[in-house]
């Protein structure tokens, strides 16, 4: 979706942020979603904030974890100082997105 990890591919996502202490950016959206196709800009910008993997609703099955009800919606998962992870926080729509990738870095 964003040419960043190919969709399906959570796992490799969460691990890469697990070994760089970066947060987790999933990025949940779909094909047919107008919104969602125009959060491609933010690609390059989310990824200065995290390691992003973008996941569509109606094909991968990590996507239904999350039970996002709206899209497109962004899940930011970040580490605790203990290792854990934090509550994740949650952005949806596509002015919370942009709002979240223009943020601080």
């Amino acid at each position: 979706m964003l040419g960043v990890t190919p969709q399906g591919e959570y796992a490799a996502a969460r691990d890469a942020a697990i070994r760089s202490g970066r947060p987790l950016l999933v990025l949940v959206g779909a094909t047919w979603c107008g919104p969602c196709q125009k959060a491609k800009a933010f690609g390059p910008a989310l990824r200065l904030r995290g390691v992003v993997v973008a996941l569509d609703i109606d094909r991968d099955a990590e996507a239904a974890a999350y039970h996002v009800k709206s899209v497109p919606a962004l899940i930011v998962h970040e580490r605790t100082a203990a290792g854990g992870w934090k509550p994740p926080k949650c952005y949806i729509g596509l002015d919370a997105i942009a709002a979240f990738a223009k943020g601080p870095r």
